[in-house]
């Protein structure tokens, strides 16, 4: 018997004394411990338990674990245990549990714990008592301890608060939100953590600070670094950004940096004191937006400005101006004299700021964003723009410019890029240019029918790019109507190339090309550079027909499921046009009303090549497997346990049912190494868990030679 046996064994019967098991468990237990296998390291074992629990025990008690052995069938030893040596650890636990306990009430009794809100339309500014000064933004709320007499200086938060850290080295301070908890030390952040919203984000200006997540991971940001948590997936990002910026809320300003619509929305209720009612017709989109408010601007001005920025939307303020209704536009086209005062072109001036509109950059390589701060930062304006359709951060080369008006810097950047700007007030926004059109298509090998992956296509006279996905997909956006020449190359192939004509009020064009390899079969009466659109006729049939080519296929074996009660599913990928690879699974949890079961779990990866194309007829593979299984017969028989691995060769046929059904037969032969563990549970099934943890049973291997896959499957074309 080994020591973990002796371990294991001692587990089981102490659970057995203290009624752990279930009636029927614990009848196979008394059963197992009665019988004379390991009777000796059962004695020994009970005879521990016995003296572990040997409190307040008198002369009766030994009488009546004798009594116990007896009707157990084991001999009792003689050797009893100290009937003190319970009372002597109460006797140094009891007193200390006192002490212990008397400092922690008088402890708790002297914290006075303070809270501290911003109503709505608010901001609260408080220097506590430590020095620190902290600015709570509208609708939040810290929480800590008056005179911080703990050992750290805890502060709890819901909501938006900034805080300048008073240094104290031997007394921490510690924000804690709803997922969070903030460590800094002499530091100045911004922490915005409502508990309506998906995330945490912490931005630094001064100092350090960690910062622990839920999952025990610590993260340490520097200054004018910003880290966000989202609180569904416990994802941590963390990214450059200008910490002022995401603190100037504090003086009554609202700037939104890749914010959601319905983080805006939740932070006009909170910055106005006002309630924004949304119809439910409307379809709240996911786009991120980046806006700044920074002149005080009234809340209609606000709304004016992101009705221009996001559209889809129309809303009304009420009498009183405590609600806002969003609602779905109006079908009919809005008459210019309809248009909102605040959503004209014409700029309006602001008291707080001298706007002006000269800027100077000088940059070998600058991104968007960049430009806009500069902008930003020279002006007075303010740059909004929707971040999920328009990329700030995409990298733009020699752009020199000296005392230029911004909108010529603007007209000049954003020329081909399918946006344009507006100026509404101190606002610039850049929105999507109207009645732009999209070249699209795709681009397939002549012979195979397969997409061609990474081909080029260029259009214009600026040799603009782009490149076919793995899909052969590419697309030509952002095009105003016009005549265009498409022209696509790619290694190994003919070129080929298009003239396309772009309509005022189209909705763009979308093209079906082959190319033929750069050595041609052998025909002179087809054109292997044909371009097909879809509103004319193919100029070529046949080959244009294997186009539509399925590389991605599910089935089932139905063999496997019926024949062994194992539910499967396979997935079937094409590499080539000659190549593919097939991936099958099974799993088997179920034992059967009779006592048999075959639970295993079963993976069979299989390369295939098909003579003629994929999924066309007959096939050769070669498959490698791995399982494990747990095997037996019948009720409390012999148990196999153990894993297999093998390989193989395979000859299967595919026969088409209809457009995207077809059935599949297969076989296959090869080796299979078995290994596994065995032991016999006719009488006692609990001693098969003792087996399983500690080694008592009898380990084999087994070398198979014969069939390996066996199969009638029915197939589904995805594509």
């Amino acid at each position: 018997m080994t020591k973990k046996g002796h371990k294991y064994i001692f587990e089981i019967i102490s659970n057995f004394f203290s009624n752990r098991y279930e009636a029927e468990l614990e009848e196979d237990i008394q059963r197992w411990i009665i019988d004379n296998t390991f009777s000796e390291e059962k004695e020994a074992v009970i005879q521990d338990i016995w003296e572990n629990l040997a409190v307040g025990a008198d002369e009766s008690t030994y009488v009546s674990l004798q009594k116990i052995q007896k009707k157990l069938g084991i001999q009792h030893k003689q050797e009893r245990a100290s009937l003190f040596s319970f009372s002597r650890v109460a006797a140094i636990l009891i007193p200390l549990f006192f002490i212990i306990g008397g400092y922690y009430l008088f402890l708790h009794k002297s914290i006075s714990m303070t809270e501290l809100s911003a109503s709505y339309g608010e901001i609260t500014e408080k220097v506590l008592s430590d020095g620190t000064e902290v600015w709570i933004n509208s609708g939040s709320t810290i929480t800590f301890d008056k005179n911080f007499k703990a050992s750290e200086r805890i502060v709890a938060l819901n909501g938006e608060a900034c805080f300048d850290v008073e240094k104290h080295r031997s007394k921490p301070f510690v924000v804690k939100t709803a997922h969070l908890n903030i460590r800094v030390l002499g530091t100045q952040l911004n922490i915005r953590a409502f508990s309506d919203e998906g995330r945490n984000v912490i931005t630094l200006a001064t100092g350090a600070v960690s910062i622990e997540t839920p999952n025990g991971k610590s993260y340490e940001i520097r200054p004018d670094q910003q880290l966000i948590y989202y609180n569904a997936t416990s994802e941590v990002t963390i990214e450059d950004v200008i910490a002022s910026d995401f603190m100037r809320w504090r003086s009554g300003l609202l700037l939104f940096d890749d914010a959601r619509f319905d983080e805006i929305i939740s932070d006009i209720e909170r910055h106005y004191n006002v309630k924004i009612v949304i119809d439910d017709n409307i379809s709240v989109p996911n786009d991120i937006y980046t806006i700044k408010f920074v002149n005080q601007e009234s809340l209609d001005k606000a709304l004016a400005i992101l009705y221009e920025l996001i559209g889809g939307f129309s809303y009304t303020i009420s009498d009183d101006g405590s609600t806002i209704h969003i609602s779905k536009p109006e079908i009919t086209p809005v008459q210019q004299e309809d248009v909102p005062e605040s959503v004209t072109e014409t700029p309006y001036a602001t008291d707080s700021v001298a706007l002006n509109s000269l800027v100077s950059i000088d940059r070998q390589e600058v991104s968007f964003r960049d430009i806009f701060e500069q902008i930003e930062s020279q002006t007075g304006y303010t740059v909004g723009f929707n971040q999920s359709k328009f990329d700030a951060y995409r990298t733009l080369t020699g752009i020199s410019y000296s005392d230029a008006d911004f909108r010529d810097i603007l007209t000049n950047i954003l020329d081909e890029s399918g946006f344009t700007y507006k100026v509404e007030g101190n606002h610039i926004l850049i929105t999507e240019e109207s009645g732009l059109q999209t070249i699209c298509g795709y681009i397939f090998n002549f012979e195979s029918g397969w997409p061609i992956t990474n081909a080029s296509v260029t259009w214009g006279s600026s040799n603009k790019r782009a490149r076919t996905d793995r899909n052969g997909y590419f697309a030509i956006e952002h095009l105003k109507p016009g005549s265009y020449s498409i022209n696509i190359s790619a290694p190994d192939y003919h070129s080929g190339s298009r003239k396309v004509a772009l309509v005022e009020g189209g909705d763009g064009s979308t093209l079906k090309i082959h190319l033929s390899e750069a050595v041609p079969v052998v025909s002179n009466d087809v054109d292997y550079n044909a371009i097909v659109t879809n509103n004319e006729s193919p100029s070529i049939t046949t080959p244009f027909q294997k186009s539509n080519r399925t590389y991605f296929v599910i089935k089932s074996n139905l063999i496997y499921l019926f024949g062994t009660y194992t539910p499967n599913i396979a997935l079937e990928f094409a590499l080539s046009n000659r190549f593919s690879i097939d991936m099958q699974a099974g799993y088997n949890p179920f034992t059967l009303s009779n006592g048999r079961q075959f639970k295993h779990t079963l993976l069979q990866p299989e390369l295939r090549f098909w003579p003629t194309y994929t999924f066309d007829k007959h096939f050769f593979g070669l498959h490698t497997l791995y399982g494990v299984y747990d095997v037996s017969k019948q009720m409390r028989s012999k148990v196999y346990d153990g894993n297999m691995v093998g390989t193989g060769i395979s000859y299967g046929y595919n026969y088409k049912i209809g457009q995207r059904w077809a059935l599949e037969a297969t076989i296959g032969i090869g080796y299979v190494m078995l290994n596994y563990k065995t032991a016999r549970f006719d009488e006692y099934p609990v001693w098969e868990e003792i087996s399983d943890r500690y080694g008592m049973y009898t380990k084999e291997r087994y070398n198979y030679f014969g069939i390996t896959k066996l199969g009638v499957s029915i197939t589904y074309k995805i594509r």
